[in-house]
């Protein structure tokens, strides 16, 4: 007749179940009938039926002088499980003990679980059990390990505590580059963004590109770090084509009119603008650290077409008049009429309708711009604004530039 710890638990069919777990470790599962039914299960006995967690299997628990037999005990066989329950096969309640092999070293539980769903990163997650107050001194994101050639780093650990045994879950990672991005704007200003876990490794290479930021994160335990970067067109500048309004200068000049019978008259005469009309224009991109830039060539006239009439009419009446043409250029700067002595009867020389006094010259004088933009590449505009600072606080700025192919005149 067997039994288990005491002669007062007799074993069911004289053995327990006996399962093989991982990494060299065992599980006991005894049923015991046990003596004295009618009492043993009070408060003040059931101590000799259940014994107190992380007893030896081979223990006698109540001093009673119980010896196990010849090689029936394993090794580091400690009790983890220790209950009275019903089994209705039987028709009676029987006392049950489990025991597994537990140490105060960590023993892992079953092959480790890998994956690569962190961007091809390796994952190990293990779990492993120990008796009660097990030292663990492992650290987060300093303790490393070696899983077949790939070292990974502690990410996370929990330990379950329990009086019969402790058990511990790990994640350990490897360290690498976790996720990626990259985006060009319209302007062809890249950014790249980098987020590397526990070490960063070779940072995004752009051409005449600067770093911008780094944030500290967490991914799975572990610190994160990201690198933001802005990079510029490999060819140094980046240009498009596009279209914009631009309103040609009219036009403001002199011209003689012969009115017939020796009669002429110099008047002015000028041409509207045209205006708003769609031009092909370039718009030019670059990026430095230059914070000032050269504005002298930007068309942006300051002046406009004028012309003053001086002079006399008959009777010594004054000619004298001024005006100011708003968007319009000059061709010419006048010109002037005079009424001489010995013309034929008749004749009259005439400025703006106006006839000249005899023996004097009336003239019309032109002043203004005469660079005309039609027909010619113009710069319309250039701005200089500044877009980001490097980690080292340097300013960056983007030069804009606009040009503009103006149709020739009709």
């Amino acid at each position: 007749m067997a039994t288990q710890a005491t002669d007062n638990l007799v074993v069911v069919d004289g053995m327990p179940s006996v399962e093989k777990l991982w990494n060299g470790r065992f599980r006991l599962e005894f049923f015991c009938t046990p003596s004295n039914k009618n009492e043993g299960w009070y408060g003040d006995n059931i101590a000799k039926w259940l014994p107190e967690f992380g007893t030896l299997q081979g223990t006698d628990f109540t001093g009673e002088g119980w010896a196990a037999l010849d090689g029936e005990v394993y090794p580091n066989m400690c009790l983890v499980e220790a209950e009275v329950p019903y089994i209705p096969p039987s028709e009676s309640h029987l006392v049950k003990l489990v025991y597994e092999t537990l140490t105060t070293e960590w023993v892992q539980e079953k092959d480790d679980n890998i994956d690569y769903e962190a961007n091809g990163l390796r994952r190990v997650s293990r779990q492993s059990v120990a008796l009660p107050n097990t030292t663990y001194s492992s650290v987060v994101g300093a303790t490393s390990m070696d899983s077949s050639g790939t070292t990974v780093w502690l990410a996370s650990s929990k330990i379950d505590e329990t009086d019969a045994k402790w058990t511990l879950t790990e994640v350990w990672m490897e360290a690498g580059l976790l996720s990626t991005s990259f985006s060009t704007d319209s302007d062809g200003l890249t950014s790249n963004s980098q987020t590397w876990l526990k070490t960063v490794g070779t940072t995004p290479s752009l051409p005449d590109g600067a770093i911008t930021g780094r944030k500290i994160g967490e991914y799975q335990g572990l610190q994160t770090i990201t690198i933001e970067k802005k990079g510029f067109p490999t060819s140094g500048t980046f240009s498009y084509q596009t279209t914009v309004p631009f309103t040609i200068p009219g036009i403001v000049t002199t011209e003689k009119e012969n009115l017939g019978a020796n009669n002429v008259n110099l008047m002015i005469k000028a041409t509207p603008p045209v205006p708003s009309i769609p031009c092909d224009a370039t718009v030019t991109i670059t990026y430095s650290t230059a914070s000032t830039v050269n504005t002298s060539g930007i068309y942006r006239p300051t002046q406009w077409a004028s012309q003053l009439t001086t002079g006399f009419g008959f009777n010594y009446r004054r000619l004298a008049s001024y005006s100011t043409y708003n968007n319009h250029i000059r061709v010419g700067s006048g010109g002037s009429q005079t009424n001489q002595a010995g013309l034929p009867d008749g004749t009259v020389e005439c400025v703006q309708g106006v006839p000249v006094y005899a023996g004097t010259t009336a003239r019309i004088k032109l002043e203004g711009p005469t660079a005309d933009p039609a027909g010619t590449v113009i710069t319309l505009s250039i701005s200089n604004d500044p877009i980001f600072k490097d980690e080292a606080g340097v300013q960056y700025y983007k030069k804009t530039v606009v040009t503009v192919s103006v149709p020739a005149r009709t």
